[in-house]
Parts: structure tokens; sequence; C-alpha cells
């Protein structure tokens, strides 16, 4: 049931991904020749403050060894307060994490197909 519940939530992840791009590829390229160049600056910006706010920015350096061990260190970073209702009353604090992750990823049908751990 779990993997279920964050395979769709990948999913939906993947979806909001590609909306983005498809919105840079054909609508801000579209008005960038018609928009001064101040004046697109100033809605590139405003946009990356606003999508600052809904994604973090997640950085992760995996080693993998033929084996099927892997070891790397992540760091997650939201630099702005965001809000946690709907109302943006409460806010949670920017933040950094700083990480490693270590597992084992199995040859398939040799047993369980992966075990991970993180910090």
């Amino acid at each position: 049931m779990q993997y279920g519940i964050l395979l769709i939530i990948h999913l939906l992840c993947a979806v909001v991904f590609i909306g983005i791009v498809a919105f840079e590829a054909l609508i801000l390229e579209g008005i960038r020749r018609r928009l001064p160049a101040s004046l697109m600056a100033e809605v590139e910006a405003g946009i990356h403050t606003r999508a600052r706010w809904i994604m973090p920015l997640i950085i992760e350096l995996i080693c993998r060894h033929k084996s099927g061990f892997y070891l790397g260190p992540n760091l997650e970073w939201m630099p702005v307060k965001t809000p946690t209702d709907h109302n943006n009353t409460v806010f949670q604090e920017r933040f950094a994490l700083l990480g490693v992750k270590a597992g084992y990823k199995a040859p398939v049908g040799t047993g369980p197909s992966s075990l991970t751990g993180e910090t």
C-alpha cells in the first residue's frame, strides 16, 4: 500500500515537472520576443520566487558499485520560509539538511530487490 502511494506522489511530481517545462518552452519563450528584456527579467524573477515556495532544492550524488552496493551524500535546501497551511498564516522556517544515503540493490530474481538507509 505504501509503495502505491509513493508511486502516485512520484507520478504527480513528474506531471508537475513536465507542466513546468512545457510552460517555459511554449509560453515563456513565446512572450520573450514581445516583452522588453527588463520586464521579462521581472517576470522570470517572480516565477522563480514562487517556485521556491513550492519546490526545495534536492541534490543527491550516488556512487554505485557493480556488486549492487551504493553510497552517497545528499542535500535538501529550502531557501525561503514556506507556508504550511492553506491560509498562509503558519510558516516553516528555511532549512538545509545534509545526509548520507547507502544501500544495496540485488540483481533481479535473487531475493529482496533493494535495501536503503538514509540519515
